[in-house]
């Protein structure tokens, strides 16, 4: 009977922790488990917006909040997922041309399915973020390999992982120094190596020092500067590094791979299926006509009438409504359509200056792209 009952407790105790263990999207005890993985190039732009529509029909991929894509969006300069559920929405936006990195984790006590996430990090510190979720890793790795190869198209230059998560808070540095006996004032401290990186496969451990950089030493975060620039047009490159572990040191020899290697064959099939960049145009998401306006002052405007907008399109998004003459584009006339065309197939719309009911407007650009 006594062992009966302990296997119960036994048996009821695991269920309650693994309830007890589940968490919300929004709590701070939600685990994000880092996995390294090297995405992929795609052979063009034409085949990663095919896998993405594929991705968006097989519905393996949520927003965060985990609505489904109804509508997805892209062009030269972004991309745009609109997620919704009954009368909820939410929205991803991705400026392809701000593009610093894409991040895949695995949130393994998260309390429900998609618990694969893709981050999605701007060069730009004031950006925010973007996060998708996924069914399983094989949908969240597709994703990335999209991802990157639209921004390396829109001209990002993606940064190299090592694997490597450093310290980054001075306190913590500071007792990791005292802990390991390192009283010099330089080195990178790696916090954590992801498993199968290219840290990982040299030997790297966490609370490893790293002192030397194919003999140089390192400071603050050179490091990593100087791995992005030494690949810098290479398929990979390898680096002798020199750390400092248990009051010892140790040559580890680093291969990196160069993520953005492929971009002159990227950007070869791109002009050859565009050769006057017809698919580089933004979709502003807007009908117009030529059109002519003369005030009570005997001024006369010319430019592009409005005839109907596109749902969530940058033109709505940016405040532009049925009925506006757009006169300018980032400060230049648009008296035609293809003086509107020229503009924007060679740079990101920012602003629109519109007559309305006889006075002009300026209207910065919804920044999705």
């Amino acid at each position: 009977m006594r062992a009966k009952i302990l296997i119960f407790l036994f048996a009821f105790l695991i269920i309650f922790s693994s309830i007890s263990f589940a968490v919300e999207l929004n709590s701070k005890d939600l685990q994000w488990d880092p996995k390294w993985y090297k995405p992929k190039i795609l052979s063009s732009v034409e085949l990663a917006r095919s896998v993405l529509t594929n991705l968006m029909a097989s519905q393996k991929f949520s927003t965060w909040l985990g609505y489904y894509p109804t509508k997805i969006d892209t062009d030269k300069y972004g991309l745009r997922i609109f997620g919704t559920y009954e009368n909820q929405n939410e929205s991803i936006v991705i400026n392809l041309a701000d593009l610093r990195a894409t991040y895949l984790y695995y949130l393994p006590n998260l309390d429900r399915d998609n618990k694969w996430c893709v981050l999605i990090v701007p060069n730009n510190p004031n950006a925010n973020v973007q996060l998708l979720r996924t069914l399983d890793l094989e949908t969240a790795q597709n994703l990335i390999d999209v991802i990157d190869t639209m921004a390396i198209a829109a001209g990002s230059r993606l940064y190299n992982s090592t694997g490597i998560n450093f310290y980054t808070d001075d306190k913590e540095i500071e007792k990791l120094k005292k802990d390991i006996g390192w009283n010099e004032g330089y080195g990178a401290f790696v916090k954590l190596v992801e498993a199968n990186s290219p840290a990982d496969v040299a030997g790297f451990k966490p609370n490893d020092v790293i002192v030397e950089l194919n003999g140089e030493k390192v400071k603050d975060n050179g490091f990593t500067k100087d791995i992005q620039n030494a690949l810098e047009g290479k398929e990979s490159a390898q680096f002798d590094v020199k750390v400092y572990r248990n009051k010892t040191f140790q040559n580890l020899s680093l291969t990196v791979p160069n993520v953005n290697f492929g971009k002159d064959k990227l950007l070869l099939s791109l002009n050859q299926q565009n050769p006057q960049g017809a698919s580089n145009k933004a979709n502003l998401g807007i009908h117009v006509k030529p059109a002519t306006y003369t005030s009570d002052t005997k001024e006369t405007y010319a430019g592009l009438k409005v005839v109907s907008l596109e749902p969530n399109g940058l033109a709505e998004e940016s405040g532009i409504k049925v009925g506006d003459i757009i006169l300018e584009i980032n400060d230049k006339p648009v008296r035609d359509i293809p003086s509107m065309a020229s503009i924007i197939s060679n740079e990101m719309p920012i602003k629109f200056k519109v007559l309305r009911n006889g006075e002009i407007l300026t209207l910065d650009a919804a920044q999705s792209f």
